[in-house]
C-alpha cells in the first residue's frame, strides 16, 4: 500500500507531468503532429481521445505485471479449444473426462501469471496466491489463454486448479511451454519441486 501511495504521489507532482508531456509532444512531433494536436487533450472534443490513451495505458500496465483477460465461450468443446491452441503437441491424457471443462457461466476472467523467483512447491505457491486474493487456474483457462496469449509465454506457465488423479500418489497438473517456440500443452506431477524460473497462472477467487 504504502508503495502505491508513493508512485501517486509522485505521478501528481508537476516534475512528472512536466516530463509526461515533454516526452508526449516529442512523441507527436516525431510522427508529424504539431503541439496543437497535443493541445486537443484539454478541449472539450479530446475527450475521446484521452479516454483511448488511458486504455492504451490501463493494457499496457496490465500486459507488464502479467495480466491477462482471456475470453471464454461455454458453446466451445473440449476439442474445439484444444484446435484454437494450435498446439505443436498434446498430452494425450488432456481430455475431456481428465479435465472437464468449467467456465462458471463466464464469458471472460482475468489470468494472473506469478512468479515467485524462488523454488516452491505446489501448496507453498497455492498459498501465496490466496494471499493475493487469488485462485489457482484451471484447464478452461489454460486452453484459452493457451489459444489467445501464447505469444506472451517465456517460461512455463503451471494450472495448478486442474488435476488428473492416475492413483492416489500421482496427481497431474497441466502445464504451457514454449520450447523452440512451438506452444506445448502437457502434464507434470502436483508434488513436483518447482523451480525459480516456472510461473502459475491464477485468476481472481
Amino acid at each position: 500500500m504504502a508503495k502505491n501511495k508513493n508512485v501517486d504521489a509522485m505521478i501528481s507532482g508537476a516534475g512528472f507531468i512536466a516530463a509526461f508531456i515533454s516526452k508526449l509532444l516529442d512523441e507527436v512531433r516525431e510522427l508529424g503532429g504539431t503541439s496543437e494536436d497535443v493541445h486537443l487533450l484539454v478541449n472539450p472534443d479530446g475527450k475521446e481521445l484521452i479516454s483511448q490513451i488511458a486504455q492504451f495505458i490501463v493494457a499496457a500496465g496490465k500486459k507488464a505485471r502479467h495480466q491477462f483477460m482471456i475470453a471464454l465461450d461455454p458453446a466451445l468443446s473440449f476439442a474445439d479449444m484444444i484446435k484454437a491452441g494450435n498446439y505443436s503437441e498434446v498430452d494425450q491424457n488432456i481430455n475431456q473426462e481428465n479435465f472437464p471443462l468449467d467456465t462458471e457461466g463466464k464469458t471472460e476472467e482475468e489470468v494472473f501469471i506469478l512468479h515467485f523467483k524462488r523454488d516452491i512447491s505446489s501448496e507453498q505457491a497455492i498459498a501465496e496466491m490466496e494471499k493475493q486474493g487469488l485462485r489457482p487456474a484451471t484447464i478452461t483457462h489454460a486452453l484459452a489463454f493457451g489459444a489467445q496469449h501464447w505469444k506472451e509465454l517465456k517460461n512455463p506457465v503451471i494450472f495448478l486448479g486442474s488435476s488428473w488423479v492416475r492413483s492416489p500418489t500421482h496427481h497431474s497438473v497441466p502445464w504451457l511451454g514454449v520450447p523452440d517456440d512451438e506452444l506445448k500443452l502437457s502434464l507434470v506431477q502436483f508434488d513436483y519441486d518447482w523451480l525459480a524460473p516456472y510461473r502459475f497462472a491464477a485468476v481472481r477467487k
